[in-house]
């Protein structure tokens, strides 16, 4: 008979899965949200021959060794306390979450080693750089190469992409590609593939699961990417915005990121008619500035319930070593943070747009829209103002507590607000701090930064 594992809870030999023995839960009730009676003591020990011992021991550490990798990333990417409330919580974590679940996507069957090739690439981007480099350290990019190949493989597998192994395949590249000094169009590259199979897949399927984790931890990629390509997105159509949320609802966060889903298709509107030479007038840009002014007032909207709810960010002094010399904005959470500097970069991409057709028309209509009678140099200051507010968050996002997600949740807003500040020349102090700050961002091992903050 085989004896009882003493590292194996009940819920785990019940379901016949494979435990990995954490205390006081073990990771696969949490994943699964099962209450975790831990592990009996009461146990007799009987001798067994030694060379038979001495092989278990040595699996035993393989399999350790192995699941160390995706535990590893966890902890190096995730805010150690939004791990927590993650694990417990009914809701998932934004841009982290789908981290959370490689220790358990690792564990299941995957003959092809897609999964665990791209799990090795991240492991060994993260472990030699920045804060997180490990005394022995992995070849990063042997390690990447590999697991582009096996990627491509993957490809051509029956059915095998359309599983959450290899949707997880793909996210683990794109972020060792945020890390490693490589072409910075692969996370472009990849962050376009994940798209195309979310919607391959159709929105049922991310309904629940971890299908649904990992769509709820990429969605910020994904509408991102259209802001910066400003073309339209499928989650901007309403069966994304409802079933991936009918058994688990929306966080705020999500919220925002599906409500925005719908300016990126307006600026493709706009684009289409400046590439056509058509000279914006009252009459062609009259659609694009209502839709347009109506995303600005459901962003101010949102703005305010996040206010009411949550409150506004506080004032910290600078403190040794900041370079920024005016007070920080700090908040509760990284989470409230990630709201707040995407919320203002959003706002910060429609006043833009409006403040061209403004300067492309000679007037609006004063029954066009709530912003006819506002001048268009205070559209520009509080685009500006919106701007410093971003900068003045980045000293609490870079902290070393905040991982790795904290300084990867800056680069869209900071590219906005850099944007934004470098066509006064009256600002070019705070064009300086974010330049330092994107030097910050290298040297926290992500090498691509510039490419994306800088990039127009």
């Amino acid at each position: 008979m085989k004896p009882r594992q003493r590292t194996v809870c009940n819920n785990c030999r019940i379901r016949k899965l494979g435990c990995d023995g954490k205390s006081p839960a073990c990771s696969q009730c949490v994943l699964t949200r099962q209450q975790c009676e831990g592990y009996p003591n009461n146990w007799t020990f009987v001798s067994q021959n030694r060379i038979a011992s001495n092989k278990k021991k040595i699996r035993k550490r393989d399999i350790q060794h192995d699941d160390s990798k995706p535990n590893f990333i966890v902890q190096a990417y995730i805010p150690g306390d939004e791990v927590s409330r993650e694990s417990s919580g009914t809701q998932s974590h934004v841009c982290g979450s789908w981290v959370e679940a490689l220790p358990h996507l690792s564990r299941a069957n995957d003959p092809n080693g897609i999964l665990s090739a791209a799990i090795k690439a991240l492991f060994a981007s993260i472990a030699q750089r920045g804060s997180w480099r490990l005394n022995a350290r992995p070849d990063a990019t042997e390690s990447y190469y590999t697991a582009i190949q096996s990627l491509q493989r993957g490809f051509s597998i029956p059915g095998y992409r359309f599983g959450a192994q290899f949707v997880a395949s793909i996210m683990c590249l794109c972020l060792t590609e945020l890390i490693l000094p490589k072409s910075p169009s692969g996370p472009v590259l990849h962050a376009n593939a994940i798209s195309g199979l979310f919607e391959a897949h159709g929105p049922q399927a991310f309904r629940y699961g971890i299908l649904h984790k990992l769509f709820v931890g990429f969605l910020p990629l994904v509408v991102v990417e259209a802001f910066r390509k400003r073309q339209p997105t499928f989650l901007a159509l309403q069966e994304w915005q409802s079933e991936p949320f009918s058994i688990n609802p929306p966080s705020i966060m999500q919220r925002l990121l599906c409500g925005v889903a719908t300016i990126p298709s307006i600026l493709y509107k706009i684009d289409q008619e400046y590439d056509a030479r058509i000279r914006p007038t009252t009459s062609t840009s009259s659609p694009n500035l209502c839709l347009l002014t109506d995303a600005l007032t459901s962003l101010e909207l949102f703005e305010s319930l996040l206010i009411d709810t949550q409150g506004r960010p506080n004032y910290e002094l600078p403190h040794e070593g900041w370079e920024l010399s005016s007070p920080a904005l700090w908040f509760p959470n990284i989470s409230i943070a990630n709201m707040f500097t995407h919320l203002w970069a959003f706002k910060i991409v429609c006043l833009a747009e409006i403040y061209k057709l403004d300067a492309n028309c000679s007037h609006f209509p004063a029954n066009e829209t709530p912003l006819a009678n506002v001048n268009s140099g205070i559209i520009g200051q509080h685009m500006i103002t919106l701007s410093q507010w971003i900068c003045r968050s980045m000293e609490y996002m870079l902290q070393e507590k905040m991982a790795l997600f904290g300084p990867a949740s800056t680069f869209f807003p900071l590219q906005i607000a850099y944007r934004t500040l470098k066509k006064d020349a009256s600002k070019q102090p705070d064009v300086t701090y974010c330049e330092q700050i994107v030097a910050r961002l290298v040297e926290k091992g992500f090498q691509v930064a510039p490419y994306f903050v800088y990039s127009d």
